[in-house]
């Protein structure tokens, strides 16, 4: 309850530490989201991606009827998925404190669905991944060292890895097979139409925004303290 109440603060001035739930549209258009160099690896593996695809499409045909027209999508109910924890860097970019595994697998995933549906609904699914500037793209997950692996993965759905790729580089290029892989075959269609809607529109995460890194971090710490204990070197 003392957690809670330090999350649910009313934004009355620029100090405060402000907790929101939003969609994952709402997350990922046009933002910009920096991951610093002393921050953990993007480290998730196959089975984590096979986790994620099988609760979302279990969670969506828990809603979905074969016949469902798109605007259908607006009744089904919302997905959680967790929370986030930011802080506001001064080039306007946001820092992710926590959620990066996240981020970066949904990521995955949107730019798996935009080559599988070739673009078809770039209107939707476009600004969630990149912005355009002047004709160069520049994407959500703002990390120098990973541009060109999104990229490679954005315009030809594959990636091959050179010697000086970091670790979290060569594990985006496998996890983005492996969301190939599990996808089922049958959400294809009108009921695709819908997944998309319903994974843009309807799948939200809490967003909590701190106004230092000191914040962010004592958030962190407070959250996974509660749960499976971090080792020494990830709370480093």
């Amino acid at each position: 309850q003392q957690v809670k109440r330090r999350y649910s603060m009313q934004p009355t001035g620029i100090n405060n530490i402000l907790a929101k739930e939003y969609t994952l549209q709402e997350i990922l258009d046009k933002k910009k989201y920096a991951v610093d160099y002393f921050q953990r690896e993007y480290k998730w593996q196959r089975e984590n991606i096979e986790q994620l695809i099988t609760d979302l499409v279990q969670e969506f045909g828990n809603n979905y009827n074969e016949g469902d027209n798109t605007p259908k999508v607006a009744t089904y109910s919302t997905y959680y998925m967790g929370s986030i924890v930011l802080c506001n860097k001064t080039d306007g970019r946001l820092s992710v404190i926590d959620g990066q595994q996240r981020l970066t697998s949904l990521t995955l995933l949107l730019i798996y669905l935009n080559n599988l549906t070739k673009n078809q609904y770039g209107s939707l699914l476009g600004s969630l991944i990149y912005s355009d500037s002047y004709g160069v793209k520049s994407f959500n997950i703002d990390v120098e060292e990973r541009k060109s692996c999104l990229e490679a993965l954005f315009n030809n759905g594959e990636y091959t890895p050179k010697e000086d790729d970091e670790a979290s580089v060569l594990t985006m290029a496998e996890r983005y097979q492996d969301i190939a892989n599990c996808f089922p075959d049958d959400i294809e269609g009108q009921k695709l139409e819908s997944f998309l809607y319903w994974l843009t529109q309807r799948v939200v995460l809490v967003q909590i925004t701190a106004p230092t890194e000191d914040n962010a971090y004592t958030i962190f710490e407070t959250m996974n303290n509660r749960g499976l204990a971090l080792t020494n070197s990830d709370m480093l």
